[in-house]
């Protein structure tokens, strides 16, 4: 049998849809039974807050942690309180971790159809798509441990679809349930709320005529939510806060740590202290690499340029250790405040000095070095091998990280290609929403944020798929109709 022999038998398949979303579904919980056997449960970072403001919910009545009544957005609450109410709070977050799973997979599938209607995929490059999103577990990954880019990923998905199941059938109950998905990603991941303007200007390029009609059933679902969200604030708060109340959760870092970042940034550095063999590692204290089972990387790692005759890798050493001295506990409050002044009078030199000496790195350069970084990592970091499983374990990441690195690496130079040629054909394609959501996530976090932290970049992983599946040449395209 020929190659194109096998390509045309594939493509006469009917394609089971129910099947295929079985298959990923018990793939994506399989791994992680694998992976976490004992079924334990930590909740660290942001995780602590949304959990933690839904278990007071459930506790108290009132949905805040530690004092921060609107820090994080309830994005988990239609999940987490309806299970809460019949089990203890491990077996609940055991169910969220594979209903996660399962929306994940279902999403997969549903955005799959949807794109395949529109633009006249074959089998092949459905399976392509299949295999990518469901055997890697990048995305749902998060879910685990209860960050919400994995949920967020799943309405992403499911609203995509929906407004491609608008564009064909002009039915505008996909507008409405693509609202409540959009509404639901904005409460999971506010900074998304960028990308919704997007389609909203998609849609009036697209529409014009029926803009106002399609506007209404697409922000009623927004509208009803985030009105409860707003008055709840207001009445507990006493002030407007449409999405959340602080970045960091009513948390607000010192001022030394907003410096440390912008001063490892400066020269395109990665400030994320849990990345592996990042500066930011290197900066932290020996408790804190002991006491999360890290492994310092050497002072190598910092590029030769930031040193000259005025500051060395010794000067580097002593800046750390003025950096140490704002973390040391049991401080009063005027060492604390003498300590962060005194890094960051000692940042903010070195800043200005690199800023002097290489303005076109402290402007450009850094910036592209962030986004290298962001997009060039060890693809299965977080998956951590025990002894009960090894040789499963060793597969099952093999397999993962072939297809991890396949995604970001193609993926990259796909939305390069299709930026290229889709802005010269027209400016009504579909294509320029997906081409949107890379750039957005690029633009907000390396380079304007100087943040390299590896889970950002999940958000543009569905994407990634999308356009490595348009740009591979296994189908031909038909344009979608944009007629009113």
């Amino acid at each position: 049998m020929t190659l194109q022999n096998f390509f045309t038998k594939i493509n006469s398949w009917n394609m089971n849809y129910r099947l295929m979303f079985i298959v990923i579904a018990l793939f994506q919980c399989f791994t992680y039974i694998i992976f976490n056997s004992d079924f334990e449960i930590i909740l660290n970072g942001d995780a602590k807050h949304y959990i933690g403001s839904l278990e007071n919910l459930y506790q108290t009545g009132t949905y805040e942690y530690k004092g921060s009544f609107s820090g994080r957005m309830p994005g988990f609450l239609p999940l987490y309180s309806p299970i809460r109410l019949f089990f203890s709070q491990h077996t609940t977050l055991v169910i969220m971790i594979f209903i996660q799973l399962i929306i994940y997979s279902y999403a997969v599938v549903f955005l799959v159809r949807k794109v395949r209607n529109g633009f006249n995929w074959n089998n092949i490059t459905l399976l392509l798509v299949i295999v990518l999103l469901g055997f890697t577990n990048y995305v749902s990954i998060w879910g685990n441990v209860f960050y919400t880019e994995s949920l967020a990923v799943s309405c992403l998905l499911i609203g995509l679809g929906c407004i491609l199941s608008f564009q064909k059938t002009k039915n505008h109950k996909e507008l409405i349930y693509a609202g409540i998905f959009f509404t639901w990603l904005i409460f999971l991941r506010p900074f998304m709320t960028i990308f919704i303007f997007t389609i909203l200007i998609y849609l009036w390029i697209n529409y014009k005529k029926n803009i106002l009609q399609i506007l209404i059933y697409l922000a009623i679902p927004f509208i009803l939510i985030e009105s409860i969200w707003v008055i709840r604030n207001y009445n507990q708060e006493g002030k407007f806060i449409p999405a959340q109340g602080t970045i960091y959760a009513g948390n607000e870092p010192p001022k030394s740590f907003f410096m440390y970042r912008k001063m490892i940034a400066c020269f395109g550095g990665d400030a994320t202290d849990w990345n592996p063999n990042s500066e930011g590692m290197w900066f932290q204290t020996d408790e804190y690499i002991e006491e999360n089972g890290f492994s310092r990387p050497s002072i190598d790692i910092f590029p030769d340029r930031i040193f000259n005759k005025d500051f060395s890798k010794d000067s580097l050493v002593k800046l750390r250790e003025s950096f140490w001295k704002t973390k040391k506990k049991n401080q009063t409050a005027i060492e604390i405040i003498e300590n962060q002044e005194e890094f960051n009078s000692k940042a903010q030199k070195f800043i200005s000095n690199y800023k002097s000496s290489h303005p076109f790195d402290y402007y450009i350069g850094s910036k592209f070095t962030l986004l290298y970084k962001f997009l060039k990592h060890p693809y299965t970091y977080y998956l951590s091998m025990d002894q009960h499983f090894s040789k499963i374990q060793f597969l099952i990441k093999a397999m993962i990280y072939v297809i991890n690195a396949f995604i970001i690496i193609f993926g990259t130079i796909c939305l390069i290609i299709n930026t290229l040629f889709t802005f010269r054909k027209t400016t009504k394609s579909f294509k320029l929403l997906l081409l949107a959501i890379p750039y957005l996530i690029f633009f907000i976090f390396p380079i304007i944020l100087g943040v390299t932290e590896y889970r950002f970049l999940v958000l543009a992983i569905p994407i990634f798929v999308i356009l490595i599946a348009i740009t591979s040449g296994f189908f031909e395209t038909k344009k979608i109709s944009y007629e009113k």
